[in-house]
């Protein structure tokens, strides 16, 4: 048996989501393990729920292990006394495409590669499809997506303003560096921001001159809709962010030109080769 530990928010729970899926897809006896859901107590990171069941509309097999079992398989794998169960820890820093041979251990990180599910693009693109109706404005703003030369704009804040490190807000510079890539080569660019902090983004970027709308209504329980609009958008700018990268994953124009920042950098595999670094 196979268990593929779930942590984080949306955009990490679908990558632990198609390590899953392609090892069931190779005929493996695969779990999700969704006991981190469990307990969260941080002063810095918001916490997070188990949401991607009901965003798309995924196939899943799942359990619980016990905080118990957990130290018990943890501390016999350190001391090499067990070998019924073993642990395998995403090393990050690159692809480990043995990972995918496995028929049995407990395989811990957040495998943030899409090529650990290469092999069932097709698969994923159609379970990870939107199961919520959408009416009103949503709607309206996907048809103007779509009839435009739409450019998805994102900013993430919120908790990288008290985390730093990799996990920091992004420059300006950034940001105008990519408005200008885009200006050069998209003609009557319309650009679509998405943002956990968009009564800041409206501050700073409505008094831009650029043809700019602002997603301000998708908080709370239907935040994921920023990540529908992002897929909808035909070019995209990216925050640094896991939620950003598979909403331009899912975006689906033959000639979309995504531009991302310069993120984890000594991850070799963490970004696909096509999409563009902004430096």
């Amino acid at each position: 048996m196979l268990i593929v530990q779930i942590t984080g928010s949306l955009g990490n729970q679908m990558y632990g989501y198609a390590l899953y899926r392609t090892l069931l897809a190779r005929g493996r006896d695969v779990y999700m393990d969704l006991s981190f859901y469990d307990n969260q107590d941080s002063p810095v990171v918001t916490a997070r729920k188990y949401e991607i069941a009901d965003v798309f509309n995924i196939t899943e097999r799942t359990m619980k292990i016990s905080r118990l079992r957990k130290l018990f398989i943890s501390a016999a794998n350190r001391l090499k006394i067990s070998n019924l169960v073993k642990i395998y820890r995403d090393k990050q820093s690159h692809f480990q495409p043995e990972i995918l041979e496995l028929h049995n251990g407990i395989l811990q990180g957040y495998w943030q590669s899409f090529k650990y599910s290469a092999e069932i693009e097709n698969i994923l693109r159609k379970e990870f499809t939107f199961k919520k109706s959408l009416t009103g404005k949503s709607a309206e703003i996907i048809d103007k997506i779509r009839n435009t030369n739409s450019v998805s704009i994102s900013f993430r804040r919120g908790d990288y303003l008290k985390i730093g490190g990799a996990l920091s807000v992004l420059p300006e510079e950034y940001y105008s560096k990519a408005i200008s890539y885009i200006q050069e080569r998209v003609p009557n660019a319309k650009f679509f921001c998405t943002s956990d902090d968009i009564d800041w983004c409206k501050d700073n970027y409505s008094k831009k001159g650029l043809d700019i709308e602002f997603i301000d209504w998708s908080l709370g329980e239907n935040q994921y809709f920023d990540m529908q609009v992002i897929s909808e958008c035909k070019y995209n700018i990216l925050a640094n962010s896991t939620f950003c990268l598979w909403g331009a994953w899912l975006n689906q124009n033959p000639n979309k030109i995504v531009l991302r920042p310069e993120w984890f950098p000594n991850r070799k595999d963490f970004w696909p080769d096509d999409w563009i670094l902004i430096s």
